[in-house]
């Protein structure tokens, strides 16, 4: 964890020494659901289990910064044929890329403090071997120690090199996050 924090400090600058607070991700609380299209018409829904994250909320919570880990390995649409396809090169390659990684480098609060209400969310999304920019707008409910993050958002695959689309299959993905915080309160 510490790793991360360090990572994630030197990407964005903003760490707990310097006023932060650190908040855990409960990775069995968070859930990351998408859905698409097969053959044209037919809906397919699936999850990403989330391994690990972590975030830092600046002093006033006039800022944030983040990482969100999840296990391509494990994606879940129902049908085992489906999933097994998914974790080859045609699209995570989970082979070569076991995990898919999202960094918030800003989150900005939108008539509010980003520990709760909106917020816009800045960062970059890693799937397989490609990063591009992605930004998102999240709702934040604070309750204590406990944040939860929710945002939902198309997501357009080719974007990050998966191209495969025989058969009618979407490459627009609607995507849904709920991710659960908790504060770490040992400092």
């Amino acid at each position: 964890m510490a790793q991360q924090q360090n990572e994630m400090a030197s990407s964005t600058g903003m760490t707990a020494d310097s006023g932060g607070r650190v908040w855990h991700l409960d990775a069995l609380a968070t859930s990351v659901t998408f859905d698409t299209k097969a053959m044209w018409l037919f809906k397919v829904h699936g999850t990403i289990p989330a391994l690990e994250g972590s975030a830092v909320v600046g002093e006033g919570a006039q800022g944030a910064e983040g990482r969100l880990v999840l296990d391509a390995t494990r994606i879940d649409t129902g049908t085992a044929k489906r999933d097994a396809h998914l974790q080859t090169a045609d699209f995570f390659d989970t082979e070569n890329h076991p995990t898919a990684v999202f960094v918030a480098t800003s989150a900005a609060p939108m008539g509010g403090q980003v520990d709760q209400g909106t917020v816009e969310i800045q960062g970059k999304l890693t799937i397989a071997d490609k990063t591009r920019p992605l930004t998102i707008r999240a709702e934040v409910r604070r309750d204590g120690d406990v944040a939860i993050v929710t945002s939902t958002f198309t997501l357009d695959r080719r974007d990050w090199g998966l191209t495969w689309a025989k058969m009618g299959a979407g490459v627009v993905n609607n995507v849904r996050v709920e991710a659960r915080f908790t504060r770490d309160t040992s400092r």
